[in-house]
């Protein structure tokens, strides 16, 4: 990961006088809770603390590195039990205040032009408040949204930068455009909740089961709905189905989840049952049988937002690719993304415009 990201120690002269340049990014850190004796919870534990000290202190000590880009899933705040209160950002910062990352951190953050914060799904919640303690030589962490650093963002060689965590274009953790949502909570969000305690959780395959139940099954129609909607709502109850079912095999009896389960919201939100989540979200499988923006309907896996990404580009050209294949022209543009938790990097040459996506990997893996 550092060599990705051509970082190098401070002894290492700039390219050229004033060429603090370089901007990195770091996405699905996914720091979250601690147990009650100080041990990690979660998917940031043993050396993954070490990793993510490494990487900072090296970005603290380049000089040619402008700024600091975290893009999104920084903190986890959704992989609790259904029963267990999420915790705020700001309680996770708290937990981890001692930590070996937090020094490097806070020299980042005084040493750079800017750290900035672009939050993910796990952290959608997150706000500027959360971050005060995340201050140092006057300067803190700066929350934005992904269009508002992309409408000033732009590399030395005159592209243009896309920048987003990418969970935009993954119906299972995007934000509810179609407000059937259960307080405005991605349908995602309720999955892990469920699942938190399975790492063995496999998403494609239930995802597999619960479509070809609704392709099996005869719809019962509810007064003013839809054809699609009918089947939206079938695969919700499908998958969660399978879903409570996978958890189950990792619970003791008497801890078993069900329709009547409570899912405990973190502060600001109205705790709700398995029930009440079976009855929202019946658009997010036409939204993605429509559009085909992921392979899947989470963008897990190496090629998640391949298509997604590539569609940032522009439309595909025939003869774009031949055209550009010995050129020497810089990119037009620079699309970054994390979420998929695969690091990758490829060239696209047959969109309108040429460049690249590349996508940050994560820190925790």
């Amino acid at each position: 990961k550092l060599s990705a990201y051509g970082i190098s120690g401070a002894a290492a002269a700039p390219a050229a006088p004033g060429a603090r340049d370089r901007i990195v990014f770091l996405s699905d850190v996914h720091i979250g809770q601690r147990n009650a004796d100080g041990s990690p919870a979660g998917w940031f534990y043993g050396m993954y603390e070490v990793y993510l000290t490494i990487i900072l202190f090296k970005v603290s000590m380049d000089c040619r590195v402008r700024e600091l880009v975290f893009l999104g899933d920084l903190f986890a705040t959704w992989m609790y039990p259904p029963e267990e209160k999420p915790q705020s950002v700001s309680e996770i910062i708290s937990a981890w205040s001692g930590s070996l990352f937090m020094a490097p951190l806070l020299k980042c953050i005084a040493a750079l032009d800017a750290v900035y914060y672009i939050p993910g799904n796990h952290d959608m919640q997150v706000t500027q408040a959360d971050l005060a303690a995340l201050t140092s030589g006057g300067k803190s962490i700066r929350l934005v949204t992904s269009s508002g650093y992309n409408a000033s963002a732009r590399l030395r060689c005159g592209a243009q930068f896309h920048v987003e965590h990418g969970n935009d274009g993954d119906f299972f953790n995007a934000p509810d455009d179609e407000h059937d949502s259960v307080q405005g909570l991605p349908f995602g969000y309720f999955v892990s909740r469920i699942v938190s305690a399975a790492e063995d959780f496999d998403v494609e395959s239930v995802f597999r089961t619960a479509y070809a139940k609704v392709l099996a099954s005869d719809f019962v129609e509810k007064k003013g709905e839809t054809a699609d909607n009918r089947a939206g709502r079938l695969f919700v109850r499908f998958f969660l189905d399978a879903v409570i079912a996978w958890a189950n095999t990792k619970r003791e009896d008497g801890q078993k989840l069900g329709n009547s389960t409570v899912i405990v919201l973190p502060d600001g939100y109205t705790d709700v049952t398995i029930a009440d989540v079976k009855q929202c979200y019946s658009s997010l499988l036409p939204q993605w049988l429509e559009s085909r923006q992921t392979y899947m309907f989470a963008a897990a896996g190496k090629s998640g937002l391949d298509r997604y990404a590539r569609k940032k580009f522009g439309e595909k050209g025939r003869f774009l690719w031949v055209s550009r294949l010995f050129s020497c022209a810089p990119p037009e543009l620079v699309v970054i993304m994390g979420h998929t938790h695969f690091a990758k990097q490829e060239r696209v040459m047959n969109r309108e415009k040429q460049g690249i996506y590349a996508n940050t990997g994560c820190v925790c893996q």
